[in-house]
């Protein structure tokens, strides 16, 4: 089958999660037998253009186009796709939506979308306006064209087909993996003077600092630990996102002696895989996720996780991580200062999620997500 996928959400590089997984998938795609891929690239030059670039193989044909974004009046509408890629897209048995763009698909054409998560409807209070409006258009695409819906958990089946007025049946259940987060060319030490850290242990969060993602209490509980922990750092990991007000002043608020909450902004991924390779443990105390790709890069780093006890940080974790309640900033603070005090149970989740990590491969993500490709044609048939 030849199946049209859309990549220009690597446009920026591989700094969110779904750019990620547009990335891993169309790589691992390209080793699935009777699959003919063609890579749409519709994005800015430089590191986007790299990375489509790299995907090619013999049986998997890049298309790119570099379009300019900058000025135009997005997402009050979408950049034109070019007229080659549109061909190219109608031509193939199979069209897979991709996250910032949304073309028009042929008529009667099997398409299938992923949806990594409904916040946007769910929770807009923690989005901006033009996030939301992004998202709607999509929302209402999906809605439109799609033959099968691919979620990455089970545990946002019934939000997301609530959302979307389709039957829970029409969506499919196909898990993620981690990115590519292994020991590069920064050490440790380095990332720590970069971070203007000390010798202290630390805790590590990673992600887009955003409402959901619970920063807030989990700075709170981080502040509620006890003084004979000793000295003790704070890390978030990543860059500024939408309605951070909030955080902010919590951030402004004095630090306690011995303690340190240190935002590093964006990282590159060598940086990134020094950061976890120094953290004491991991805590991702989230809303609400789709999936959870930081939870399984902590896991294969070798870090012990504190996550949240509901929803897909719950599905994913399995029994590999210390489960909180992540509206309970209480019960934040006693899970992390249960593991800072117990070595031996750091260790055992540690190895725990690093066999749990094992189970989530790239290469079953594309196995899993070429089988419903063939339900959609027989669908679309």
């Amino acid at each position: 089958m030849r199946v049209a996928i859309d990549v220009s959400a690597i446009s920026f590089g591989l700094r969110t999660g779904t750019a990620v997984y547009a990335y891993r998938l169309a790589e691992a795609l390209s080793s699935v037998p009777g699959v003919e891929l063609r890579i749409l690239y519709n994005g800015h030059p430089g590191v986007g253009v790299e990375l489509a670039e790299s995907l090619e193989r013999p049986n998997a044909r890049l298309l790119c186009s570099c379009l300019r974004w900058h000025g135009f009046p997005w997402p009050l509408a979408q950049p034109p796709y070019p007229r080659p890629l549109l061909r190219e897209l109608r031509a193939a048995d199979l069209f897979h939506l991709g996250d910032l763009l949304f073309p028009e698909p042929r008529r009667g054409q099997a398409v299938v979308a992923t949806v990594h998560d409904v916040t946007t409807e769910l929770f807009p209070q923690w989005h901006f306006w033009g996030n939301r409006l992004l998202h709607r258009r999509r929302l209402a695409w999906v809605r439109r064209h799609a033959t099968r819906v691919i979620i990455p958990a089970e545990a946002t089946r019934a939000d997301t087909a609530s959302v979307l007025a389709l039957p829970e049946n029409r969506l499919d259940v196909v898990p993620e993996a981690r990115g590519t987060v292994a020991p590069g060319r920064v050490g440790v030490e380095d990332i720590r003077r970069h971070a203007g850290l000390g010798h202290e242990p630390y805790v590590l969060f990673v992600g887009k600092l955003e409402p959901r993602k619970n920063l807030v209490r989990l700075v709170e509980a981080f502040r509620r630990l006890p003084a004979d922990l000793g000295p003790l750092g704070l890390v978030l990991a990543g860059s500024w996102g939408w309605r951070a007000r909030a955080l902010r002043m919590a951030l402004r608020q004095p630090q306690r002696p011995g303690r340190s909450v240190v935002v590093t902004g964006p990282l590159d991924g060598d940086s990134l895989a020094a950061l976890y390779a120094g953290a004491t443990l991991f805590a991702y105390p989230s809303l609400y996720e789709g999936f959870g790709l930081p939870v399984l890069e902590a896991m294969g780093a070798g870090v012990p996780v504190l996550t949240s006890a509901s929803g897909a940080c719950a599905e994913v974790a399995g029994d590999a991580a210390l489960l909180v309640d992540p509206g309970d900033a209480g019960a934040i603070a006693a899970g992390l200062e249960r593991l800072l005090r117990s070595e031996s149970q750091r260790r055992a989740l540690a190895e725990r999620g690093a066999r749990r990590e094992r189970e989530f491969t790239w290469e079953r993500t594309a196995l899993a997500t070429a089988a419903v490709y063939r339900w959609a044609l027989a669908e679309a048939s």
